[in-house]
C-alpha cells in the first residue's frame, strides 16, 4: 500500500476503530476494503468477506433490495436502506441502517449503523399498544385518527385504514357529535383529562356505546384516548328503566297512549309533509351548526332555510344594540334571505322609531302579527307599512352573554296568518340557534385566548432564546418553583372535598347502622314478609347487602385516609409558604418525597419493587429552604431508582435503598442515600455535577438535576454534596448541611479538580 499522509493515516485509523460497519465496494459487489467492525459483526475473516459479494451479507429476503440500492447508487444517487444481517454462528438477526455513496473512482462507500436495539424497542411498544382489550387511539385536533390498536376491528368491524381515512366525527352518532366536539374543545383549551360517552357506528350499521378517557398533548396537537365498550351496560340500564316504567303505567295510561297513537295515524298527508319539512329543516340546521362554528355561516343558513320552507318574502336575523343611552339604541339587520322582488332590509334602525316593539322583543316576547293593518300601535303600524310588511313574526333570542337577537319572518304581498305549527317550528329553530350562537361565541373566545396565548408564547420563546446561554440553571429553578405551586394548588383543591367526604363518612356510617338495625327489627317482629317484599329481598340479595355495606364504608374510609396522606405529602413537598430559611424536620421532607415516588417503588409484574431501609438519627430542626432541599432529595432518589431498575433488567436481585441521617462532630446534618445498583464509573464521577451532563438517552434526562442540587446544597446552604461509588458496588450520595448555615454559605467554596469546572465526586 502506498505511503499516506498523516491526515490520511488519521482518517484510516478513525474508520478502523469506528463501531460502525465501513466498507468500499466495487460495482460487482466485491469488497475492496472494510474496517474491523465488519469482521466482528459478521464473524468472518478478511479472506472470507472478500470472497462473497456485499449483498450476500444480508438476510436472503433483503438481498434483492441491497442489489437495487447499489444500482441506484452507481447512477449517482445517495441511497439509504435498512437490511438484516445474520452471523453464521448465531440465530440472532441484527438490523443495520446503511448509507451508500458513489466515489469518483467508481467505488461505493457503505456506512452501516446497528439499529437492532431501536427495532426491538419499536416492536415492544407496538406489542404493548395492541395488548389491551380496550380501544386505544391517538387522534389529532384536525379531526382524524393518527394511530389505532388492534381492538378496533373486533369491536366496530372496521379495519385501521377504514378509520384513518375519515374524520372520527363521521363515525359518531349525530346526537353525540355536539358533546364530542365540546370535549375536544375543552382538551384543546388545556384541560388535562376528559371523561365522556358517545355512540360509534359499527360496520354492520349498528351503534355501540363507548366510554372515553382522553388527555391532550398540546405541543403536538394530539389527543391520547382509551375507550371501553359499554353497550351491554347501557342496554341493561335501558331495560331496567323500561321495566320500572312499565310497572308504573296503569291501564288508563296504556289506553290513552293507544288512543293518541290512533289519532296520530289519522293525520292528513299534508300534515305529514309539514312534519317532514320541519324535521328536514332542523336536520339541515343541525348539520350546518355541527359542521361550522362560524356564526355568519350559521345565521345565513338559518334565514335561507326558514324563508324557503315557509315560502315568505323575507327572513332576517337582527341584533339589538342598547347603546349608552336610550336614544342611542338601535336594531341592526345582519343577515337576510329574500325573494328577488323584495327590497333589502340590511342596515340599522332606530329603536325609538318602532315604538313598543323594542320593549316586547327585549322582554323576550314573541311578536305575532297576522295582519299589519290591524295593529293598534300607531308607531308600529307606521313602521311596518313603511317597509311594505303585510304580516310579521318575530322571535327573540338571548345569548349567554346577554345579547338580544331576533329571527324575523315577514310577508309583503298579502296577509299571511301564522299557524301554531309554524310558530312551534320557529321556536325550535330559535332554541337551536341560541345553542349555536353560544357555541360560536365560546369558539371565538377560545380562538382569541389561543391567539393571545400563542403571541405570549412567541414573546416568551424569544426572551428565553436571548437568555438561554446565561440563565439555564435559573430557568430550571423557576420550573421547579412553578411545579411546587401546581402541586400545592392541587393539594389544596383536593384537600377540602376529601375532608368533606371523610367527615361525612362518619355520619353516613351511623345512619346506615341505624337503618340496618331497623331492618333487623322488622325481620324480628315480622318474620313472615309479604310475597312482594320477600321476592325483592331475594332480588337484591339482602343478606349479602347487610354484610357487605359496612365493609364498603370501611374501604371508603380507608381510601379517603390514603388520599389525605398523599395530599399532606404533596403539601409538605412543595413548601411554597417557606421562601425564607426556617427550621424544619428533614425526615418529613424525605418521607414526602418517598410518598410522591411510591408508584416507582412498589412491585410491578415480575419486578419485585424496591426495599427501603431507613436509619434516622435524632436530628433537631435544621434551618434551610425546605422546598429546595425536597428538590435535592427528589433528584437523588429518582436517579437511584433509575439505576436500580437498569441493573434489575440485566440481572435479577433485590433492589434496595438505604437512607440514613445523623449529626457529625462539626454540627452538620448528614443525609446519606445509598443503593445497590450498578455503581458509577470514575470518569463519569468527574463530570457528575456538570450542567447538561447526563448518561441517559436523548429525551430521558436534561443533565441539570445534580448540577442544580449541588448549587442548592453548596451555594444556598453552605454544605457539601458528595458521590461515593465504585462500579458494581452501588452508589452513595451524601448531603451535609450546617444546622444553621447562614454564616457557612459565605465561606462555602466547591472543591474542584485541576483543569475542570466540576465539583469532585469521590470514589470510595
Amino acid at each position: 500500500m502506498p505511503e499516506r499522509s498523516a491526515s490520511s493515516n488519521l482518517d484510516r485509523d478513525y474508520v478502523e476503530l469506528s463501531p460502525h460497519l465501513c466498507c468500499a465496494i466495487a460495482p460487482d459487489g466485491t469488497l475492496q476494503d472494510f474496517n474491523l467492525a465488519c469482521s466482528q459483526t459478521l464473524e468472518r475473516d478478511r479472506a472470507e468477506l472478500q470472497a462473497i459479494p456485499w449483498w450476500h451479507w444480508m438476510h436472503a429476503e433483503d438481498r434483492q433490495n441491497a442489489q437495487q440500492a447499489m444500482s441506484r447508487c452507481c447512477s449517482g444517487e445517495r441511497v439509504e436502506i435498512v437490511t438484516r444481517i445474520q452471523p453464521p454462528s448465531t440465530a440472532t438477526i441484527r438490523w443495520v441502517s446503511w448509507q451508500l455513496i458513489a466515489t469518483p473512482e467508481g467505488l461505493i462507500l457503505a456506512w452501516g449503523q446497528d439499529i437492532t436495539a431501536q427495532k426491538q424497542t419499536e416492536d415492544e411498544l407496538n406489542r404493548l399498544f395492541n395488548l389491551p382489550v380496550d380501544l386505544i387511539c391517538i387522534a389529532g385536533l384536525d379531526g382524524y385518527f393518527k394511530r389505532l390498536n388492534s381492538s378496533w376491528l373486533p369491536t366496530l368491524g372496521y379495519t385501521e385504514s377504514d378509520l384513518l381515512a375519515q374524520p372520527f366525527l363521521n363515525f359518531v352518532h349525530p346526537e353525540d357529535r355536539e358533546s364530542t366536539l365540546e370535549a375536544v374543545a375543552q382538551l384543546a383549551e388545556g384541560k388535562k383529562v376528559i371523561d365522556f360517552e358517545n355512540r360509534y357506528l359499527c360496520k354492520d350499521g349498528t351503534y355501540k356505546w363507548l366510554a372515553w378517557r382522553t388527555t391532550p398533548l398540546p405541543s403536538e396537537q394530539l389527543l391520547y384516548a382509551v375507550a371501553r365498550d359499554i353497550t351491554s351496560f347501557k342496554g341493561a340500564i335501558a331495560k331496567r328503566e323500561a321495566a320500572e316504567a312499565a310497572l308504573q303505567e296503569s291501564k288508563a295510561e296504556l289506553e290513552w297512549r293507544v288512543s293518541e297513537r290512533t289519532q296520530a295515524l289519522q293525520h292528513s298527508e299534508a300534515q305529514h309533509c309539514k312534519l317532514a319539512r320541519r324535521e328536514s329543516l332542523l336536520n339541515r340546521l343541525t348539520r350546518a351548526i355541527r359542521n361550522s362554528l362560524d356564526l355568519d355561516t350559521i345565521l345565513q343558513t338559518a334565514v335561507e332555510e326558514i324563508r324557503a320552507l315557509l315560502q315568505i318574502s323575507s327572513c332576517t336575523f337582527i341584533w339589538y344594540h342598547p347603546g349608552e343611552a336610550e336614544h342611542l339604541a338601535y336594531w341592526e339587520v345582519v343577515k337576510e334571505a329574500r325573494t328577488p322582488d323584495t327590497a333589502s332590509l340590511l342596515g340599522r334602525y332606530d329603536a325609538l322609531a318602532i315604538g313598543s316593539l323594542t320593549q316586547q322583543l327585549t322582554a323576550k316576547q314573541i311578536v305575532r302579527v297576522d295582519a299589519v293593518q290591524e295593529v293598534s300601535d300607531r308607531t308600529q303600524h307606521h313602521f311596518f307599512n313603511s317597509l311594505g310588511f303585510a304580516s310579521v313574526l318575530a322571535l327573540p333570542i338571548e345569548t349567554h352573554a346577554g345579547a338580544i337577537g331576533v329571527v324575523c319572518c315577514t310577508h309583503n304581498q298579502q296577509n299571511r296568518p301564522w299557524d301554531e305549527d309554524e310558530v312551534e317550528l320557529l321556536q325550535m329553530v330559535r332554541d337551536t340557534l341560541a345553542i349555536a350562537i353560544n357555541q360560536a361565541e365560546l369558539y371565538l373566545q377560545t380562538l382569541e385566548a389561543s391567539q393571545q396565548a400563542q403571541a405570549q408564547t412567541q414573546q416568551l420563546a424569544q426572551t428565553l432564546h436571548e437568555l438561554q446561554q446565561t440563565q439555564t440553571q435559573l430557568i430550571q429553578s423557576e420550573k421547579m418553583s412553578s411545579l411546587g405551586q401546581l402541586v400545592a394548588g392541587v393539594a389544596h383543591e383536593i384537600n377540602n372535598p376529601v375532608n368533606f367526604i371523610y367527615g361525612n363518612l362518619i355520619h353516613a356510617s351511623e345512619y346506615i347502622e341505624d337503618l340496618l338495625r331497623l331492618v333487623k327489627l322488622y325481620e324480628k317482629h315480622e318474620p313472615t314478609a309479604p310475597p312482594e317484599i320477600e321476592a325483592y329481598q331475594q332480588e337484591i340479595d339482602l343478606d349479602f347487602l347487610l354484610e357487605d355495606l359496612p365493609k364498603l364504608l370501611d374501604s371508603m374510609r380507608l381510601g379517603t385516609t390514603r388520599i389525605r396522606e398523599i395530599v399532606l405529602s404533596l403539601r409538605n413537598f412543595s413548601r411554597l409558604d417557606e421562601a425564607e430559611m426556617k427550621g424544619v424536620d428533614l425526615h418529613q421532607g424525605i418521607e414526602s418525597t418517598l410518598m410522591i415516588l411510591q408508584h416507582r417503588l412498589k412491585p410491578k409484574g415480575a419486578y419485585p419493587g424496591i426495599e427501603i431501609i431507613k436509619s434516622y438519627g435524632d436530628l433537631p430542626l435544621v434551618e434551610c429552604y425546605p422546598g429546595q432541599l425536597n428538590q435535592v432529595f427528589m433528584n437523588i432518589l429518582a436517579n437511584a431508582i433509575d439505576a436500580l431498575e437498569e441493573r434489575y433488567a440485566q440481572s435479577h436481585y433485590v433492589p434496595t435503598l438505604w437512607i440514613q441521617t445523623a449529626i457529625d462532630e462539626s454540627q452538620q446534618a448528614i443525609v446519606s442515600i445509598r443503593d445497590n445498583g450498578p455503581g458509577i464509573a470514575p470518569e463519569v464521577q468527574q463530570c457528575l455535577f456538570d450542567p447538561f451532563f447526563t448518561t441517559k438517552s436523548i429525551g430521558a434526562g436534561t443533565g441539570l438535576g445534580l448540577s442544580i442540587s449541588y448549587q442548592i446544597i453548596v451555594e444556598k446552604h453552605g454544605g457539601q454534596l458528595q458521590c461515593l461509588s465504585q462500579p458494581g458496588r452501588g452508589a452513595e450520595f451524601r448531603v451535609s448541611i450546617p444546622l444553621r448555615p447562614q454564616s457557612a454559605i459565605r465561606e462555602a467554596l466547591p472543591t474542584r479538580i485541576a483543569g475542570s469546572a466540576s465539583p469532585v465526586a469521590t470514589a470510595s
